[in-house]
Parts: C-alpha cells; structure tokens; sequence
C-alpha cells in the first residue's frame, strides 16, 4: 500500500471495522456469506473507499478499508 505523501506529513490511514450479529448467532453461512460480502464490495464502490481485506466468520465480518479520496 502507498503512503499518502503532503508537504509536512506522511500517513496511512486504515479503519478496521467488526460487524456482529445480534446475540452472535451463527447466521453468516452458506450463500449468506457470498450476499454479504458483495453487498459490502457495492457499497465501497458507491462511497469511494478501497477494501483491503474482508474475512466472514459465521457470527461476524471483518472490515479493513481506506478511503480512496486519501491517495490524491
């Protein structure tokens, strides 16, 4: 990953985010998973920020993103 490079700083800023199902039930399987992570691929896309990685477990996703208007 690049460094966002200004007169006086260089940075690199990602956000991790944890989405949880309510009482963790085991809800994120099967095609569910596939739905979700799609979903979340056509939202980075409508708002201009880049998904570096994304995991699913049965309870929960992972998030690791950055904005994409950082890098200009």
């Amino acid at each position: 990953m690049d460094y966002v490079t200004k007169n006086h700083a260089k940075y690199l800023l990602l956000a991790h985010l944890i989405f949880v199902c309510k009482y963790r039930r085991k809800l994120l399987l099967g095609t569910i998973e596939i739905q979700i992570k799609q979903l979340l691929h056509d939202v980075a896309k409508e708002n201009d920020f880049e998904i570096i990685k994304m995991e699913t477990d049965k309870d929960h996703v992972h998030l690791l993103f950055r904005n994409v208007h950082e890098t200009t």
